[in-house]
């Protein structure tokens, strides 16, 4: 993406980069440390040697619970067919044989392992100073590099050919963006957009007259898209062990319900960063007890990137002030009570029609 870029925004980019945003302050400490003592083990553009992230979470085949951090638990299978066992699940076994999914599978096939991998980003060398970035530094994307083949020229020496005349940065119109993502639910994902806007100009405006300055005098948060990027009807089956649990109070086998993806996009130094995905279940009113009318939401949030860091005139941070306006103002008759009080925890641009 940086063949999109001026060099002005590059700067920009590789500054953003060094302020290690979102980032716990010992963590910040630690690497404003390292950028005055960069070696050629450290990443040319971030300073820092080892860049990791927490792996995907992992849950318990049989009952579902997450397995927590650090937690041992036992697993078999790989890729689409590996299971995982937390170790009361695997205890509750007796025998040496344990059912997976309708299939035998002996004891000893399964591994004892323990929740503490972390997933390392990978790395990419410049072709021209030969020099190494972490390739979510440099927003190089390493599909494009099967089989290692892809030439690449890292922002430094991007920089330094378009200011000598020998590289022109391409248009942005090269690159498709948020906005052209397809709105699976045009009127929902227009209804959001609307509400957030508008609660986003109301609060800018408040803040103007609070500290007597005019509209464009207030930082406001900018180039925002939302998408609904998926409705579909789909069908919950209920775990045949949880079945025999209830098996006296006769619990439906299956629920049918709506599946939708919201997400949440805001360009920051030239970048389009997703800072939002809700999934959505809505049982509706033909759907059985316990489901029956029920909303269940699952999120992830980068929140800590929304810009800017500013303040609402309540005195609570922009986004605070937009969840207690999203939560007293949206419409949800047609949800239950419980869905409502999950919904306090969410961010603000949770905005529900």
């Amino acid at each position: 993406m940086i063949e999109l870029f001026t060099p002005e925004q590059v700067r920009e980019h590789i500054t953003g980069l060094r302020q290690w945003v979102g980032q716990s302050k010992a963590k910040v400490e630690k690497n404003q440390a390292l950028e005055h003592s960069m070696s050629e083990n450290s990443c040319q553009l971030c300073a820092v040697e080892k860049l990791s992230f927490e792996p995907l979470p992992i849950y318990c085949t049989p009952c579902g619970a997450r397995i927590k951090r650090n937690a041992m638990f036992y697993t078999v299978g790989t890729g689409d067919t590996r299971h995982y066992f937390c170790i009361s699940c695997y205890n509750d076994s007796r025998g040496d044989i344990i059912n997976v999914d309708g299939t035998n599978v002996l004891k000893a096939r399964f591994e004892k392992k323990k929740n503490n991998e972390e997933t390392e980003e990978w790395w990419v060398q410049c072709d021209r100073c030969e020099a190494w970035q972490h390739q979510i530094c440099a927003l190089f994307n390493g599909r494009r590099n099967d089989g290692g083949q892809a030439n690449y020229t890292c922002p430094n020496c991007y920089m330094e050919e378009v200011e000598r005349g020998e590289w022109m940065p391409l248009p942005q119109s090269a690159v498709l963006g948020a906005k052209d993502l397809p709105k699976t639910e045009t009127i929902l994902s227009d209804h959001i957009e609307s509400r957030l806007f508008g609660k986003l100009k109301q609060e800018r405006l408040e803040c103007a007259r609070f500290y007597g300055k005019t509209y464009d005098e207030v930082l406001g948060a900018e180039a925002l898209v939302v998408r609904v990027v998926s409705s579909v009807d789909k069908k919950l089956e209920v775990k045949q062990r949880f079945l025999e649990i209830f098996q006296e109070e006769n619990y439906p086998v299956e629920f049918g319900y709506k599946s939708k993806v919201v997400l949440l996009f805001q360009k920051i130094e030239g970048v389009e960063v997703c800072l939002f995905g809700m999934y959505v279940q809505e049982f509706g009113a033909e759907c059985l007890q316990p489901n029956h009318r029920r909303v269940y939401l699952s999120y992830l949030d980068s929140v800590k990137y929304f810009r800017p860091e500013i303040k609402a005139v309540t005195g609570e941070a922009l986004r605070t002030s937009l969840v207690e306006d999203a939560l007293t103002q949206s419409n949800f008759e047609n949800n239950s009570s419980k869905a409502r009080d999950s919904l306090s925890k969410l961010p603000f641009y949770l905005l529900m029609p």
